[in-house]
């Protein structure tokens, strides 16, 4: 079940997609129906471009992410736990732990520190596992925090988990509903976070991080291409996939 999952995926990334029409349109083309093949391939050409600018990736994150913003820490209660979800992994054998980190888990894990390091006695836990690097996130984002502040012993991690909807199970089952709960990940994820851990009772207070753009107003420069955009475009792409899923 779970290699199905990955395979499945896999076919819904964008690059899966366009990949997919390309490939129609060469079977078209081969087929002698040029001018529809022309047709096929300068639209795969249009989305592509599409989805490498600003204006595509404003109108698919404004919906998941609206109304989040930047805590305040200040306005945080000192008795709640803190939990940093997992967001992925590299590949290599690396000493430093900030290395095996992707960019979404290194910024959760940044985040979740520094709201711990202004409340000190709240439990820092760390989550994650990304099963097909063979990656323990949680334990690498814990070992790397505890490098930073000696008092370790508040630094937990909560293990194993595939996606969110487990992780507010297995978070349920460690530590009840009792204490509120700073939930930490980036902020195309995090209203999917909410909903799985409110299901469980859980109140929860959003810490979102790792925006994917920060600019509300057009710009003429919005319908150029960035590749790095196309990047955020499938992350936010998965993204809604996996709320359609509820996972």
């Amino acid at each position: 079940m779970f290699l199905l999952e990955k395979l499945i995926k896999a076919l819904i990334t964008l690059p899966a997609i366009l990949s997919f029409i390309v490939l129609v349109g060469g079977y078209i083309y081969v087929r002698q129906d040029k001018k529809n093949a022309k047709r096929v391939l300068f639209g795969a050409l249009v989305l592509g471009w599409y989805f490498c600018t600003d204006v595509a990736l404003y109108m698919m994150t404004r919906p998941l992410i609206g109304g989040l913003h930047e805590i305040r820490i200040q306005d945080l209660p000192s008795e709640a736990n803190i939990l940093v979800l997992g967001g992925g992994c590299r590949n290599g054998d690396f000493d430093n732990p900030a290395e095996r980190l992707s960019d979404p888990s290194l910024r959760r894990a940044i985040e979740g520190f520094r709201i711990w390091k202004h409340k000190p006695d709240a439990k820092l836990i760390f989550s994650g596992t990304d099963w097909s690097r063979d990656c323990n996130i949680a334990d690498i984002a814990a070992r790397m925090v505890s490098v930073w502040k000696a008092d370790s012993a508040k630094i937990l991690q909560l293990n194993p988990a595939r996606n969110t909807r487990e992780e507010a199970a297995l978070y349920f089952q460690n530590f009840g509903a009792e204490k509120p709960l700073i939930l930490v990940s980036s902020a195309i994820h995090l209203p999917r976070a909410i909903r799985n851990f409110k299901n469980k009772g859980i109140n929860v207070i959003p810490a979102p991080t790792d925006f994917p753009m920060h600019h509300d107003k057009f710009r003429i420069t919005d319908v150029l291409p960035d590749a790095g955009n196309f990047q955020k475009c499938s992350a936010v792409w998965i993204e809604w996939m996996a709320n359609l899923a509820g996972k």
